[in-house]
Order: structure tokens, then C-alpha cells, then sequence
């Protein structure tokens, strides 16, 4: 899905495999909604592996040559801005690729954007409008110092990367505070700070979104029936499913699955 607005265009990408390469004229922000993982090379030749996390904001500058490349791909936001539209902010904004992570106001900003772009009638003056806040989020972090601190650990990173990849793996089960906290040796309070400040997203928004994203999938690409996509994605039922859809996308499975075009049809 792609929207031009002008002085902004933006494009929602699914799911899936993709290598690009080159430099944009314009600036590009770029928002991870699940994660993915591939190789990139940034204003160098040199390629090296990649696992963006979801709620990763890339800030790319005009001119700054990109390759990246991923065989599975993730749900994914870029924003192209004209230079001209930051002219008056540009002289103490860095001219290097910048990824920020853990920002809950992005994530915020992030979701609430997609869920006005998937509308069955998208109303332009919203989408500008959340557009413009997450641009000037993203302005205001490239402004402004972010002391090393505010990034993850090499340690906590290990830690969350395996509390991740078992989330993944049990999506389709209950999944506990207790027993995420417990694989990674830590007491829950801990754990759910340390989520949060990482990620973005408590424990369990996190959990909801990928359910949400893994039966969005399955919508567009089989014909199971909505019980079945609900309980092979962890809803307790068709219902729990269908509530989780509203809340975050503003329309039911059976709307959106109407909407999307499945591969080859």
C-alpha cells in the first residue's frame, strides 16, 4: 500500500523477501513493525548481518546509498520526506544513517499510522497529521545526544533475542509473564521493565501485535476459516480474535481478509 501526500509518501510493506539497493533524494524513515533479520551495507560495500527488532526507526539522510536484503522480509513503514520540507531543521541533524530502538512513542506513533492506512477509508488530513508527529519524533531524536545508555546491552540483547524467538515459537499457546521472566532468569517486575524499555511494548502488546500480524498473514495467503486462524495464532476463539483486530487495526478478519488480494488470485 502506498500513499503520496505530497510533501510525504508513504508505503506499508508485508511480509516478505526483498533486496534493494541505492540512495534516495529524500529523506527515508523507516519503521519496523515485526522482526526481521538479512544482510545490509550502509554508504560502504561493506555487507554485514542484520536483525532489526520491531519497533526499530531507521532515519536514513538524501544521498546515503543503502543495500539491504532479507529473505523473509517483515511488516515495514518507510516515510519519504523532500529535503526541502526540513530545510529550516536540517543544520543540527546528523548526515548518518541512524536506528533507534526501544522508543515507545514511536511504536505508538508507529501502530496508530497503519491502522489509519489499512482504513477502508482513509482519511488523508490523519494520516498527515500522524505522519507529521512521527517525523517530528524522529526529528527530535536525531537532534538530540542519546547517551549510550539508552541503547541495549550486547548481554540484554542475547537475553531478549531468546525471549523472542520463544515467543515465536509459542505464539500459539497461552504464553505467561511468569514464564517469559523465567527463561531469562529474571523476577517478572525486571523483566517487564526491561521488555519495555527495549522493545517499546509491554510483554503482552507485543504478544497481541504478532498474533495479530501472524493471522493478518494467514488471511491473506489461506483459505482456513476464521476459528481456526484464531486458535492456530493463540486467540482463545474466533471472538478474542476478532476484539484484538478492532483494537488494533479498526475492522474485523472478515473485512480484512476481503480487502487483501492473496498471491495468484
Amino acid at each position: 500500500m502506498k500513499i503520496d501526500l505530497g510533501w510525504v509518501c508513504l508505503e506499508l510493506l508485508p511480509r516478505a523477501p526483498y533486496s534493494v539497493q541505492g540512495a534516495s533524494a529524500d529523506w527515508t524513515f523507516g519503521f519496523a513493525f515485526e522482526r526481521q533479520y538479512g544482510v545490509h551495507a550502509v554508504a560502504n560495500d561493506h555487507r554485514q548481518d542484520f536483525d532489526a527488532w520491531p519497533g526499530a526507526l531507521a532515519c536514513t539522510p538524501p544521498g546515503v546509498d543503502v543495500f539491504s536484503e532479507s529473505p523473509r522480509g517483515g511488516e515495514y513503514l518507510t516515510m519519504h520526506v523532500s529535503p526541502s520540507t526540513l530545510d529550516k531543521q536540517q543544520s543540527h541533524i546528523t548526515q548518518t544513517r541512524r536506528v533507534f530502538e526501544g522508543s515507545r512513542q514511536a511504536m505508538e506513533l508507529g501502530l496508530n499510522l497503519r491502522r489509519l492506512l489499512l482504513a477502508q477509508r482513509p482519511d488523508g488530513l490523519q494520516i498527515e497529521e500522524r505522519a507529521a508527529a512521527l517525523l517530528a519524533h524522529s526529528l527530535a531524536l536525531l537532534g538530540h545526544p542519546v547517551p549510550a545508555a539508552a541503547f541495549p546491552t550486547a548481554t540484554t540483547r542475547r537475553l531478549l533475542s531468546a525471549t523472542l524467538d520463544r515467543i515465536e515459537a509459542d505464539l500459539p499457546n497461552p504464553i505467561t509473564l511468569q514464564t517469559l521472566a523465567a527463561s531469562a532468569a529474571l523476577s517478572p517486575l525486571h523483566f517487564l521493565r526491561l521488555f519495555t524499555k527495549v522493545v517499546g511494548a509491554t510483554p503482552h502488546a507485543y504478544i497481541s501485535e504478532r498474533r495479530v500480524q501472524r493471522a493478518r498473514q494467514m488471511l491473506r495467503t489461506s483459505d482456513e476459516s476464521l476459528a481456526t486462524i484464531a486458535l492456530d495464532c493463540g486467540f482463545a476463539h474466533q471472538s478474542h480474535m476478532g476484539a484484538a483486530f478492532k483494537a488494533q487495526l479498526g475492522q474485523t478478519p472478515l473485512v480484512y481478509r476481503s480487502s487483501s488480494v492473496k498471491p495468484g488470485r
